[in-house]
């Protein structure tokens, strides 16, 4: 992740549930309006922040993203992008996963971008183009 979390601040918002997050860190909850090519409106994020205990969910960093006010809605690629850029550096790779039906959870239309404590194969980079 980013070395720093300052650029987030302004973005900053007390969860109802999760509560209120220190200035300048990369955890908590952020609400930010997007305004790109294709889309103009506003992204609720949750980061957990860059890695903490080895083992478990706190060795993966991780970020979920929603649209604001619009349950149905999920985030577009280029909206997923921008948050990627938010929370980690250019040269870091983070994915989404596709998990097996058995193991979908859905509790709200939201997209999850995780940095597993692992370096990512990736595959042949004409095959990511």
């Amino acid at each position: 992740m980013r070395p720093d979390g300052r650029h987030l601040d302004k973005y900053r918002k007390h969860h109802p549930v999760g509560g209120s997050s220190v200035p300048g860190s990369l955890f908590g909850y952020f609400r930010m309006r997007i305004a790109l090519r294709t889309t103009d409106r506003t992204l609720e994020i949750i980061s957990s922040g860059e890695r903490h205990a080895p083992g478990g969910l706190g060795s993966w960093e991780h970020v979920s993203v929603s649209v604001s006010r619009k349950p149905q809605d999920i985030p577009t690629w280029l909206e997923m992008c921008f948050v990627k850029d938010l929370f980690w550096t250019p040269e870091e790779t983070v994915v989404q996963f596709h998990p097996a039906k058995s193991d979908y959870v859905n509790v709200y239309n939201c997209l999850h971008l995780w940095k597993p404590p692992y370096e990512v194969a990736l595959p042949p980079r004409i095959a990511l183009a």
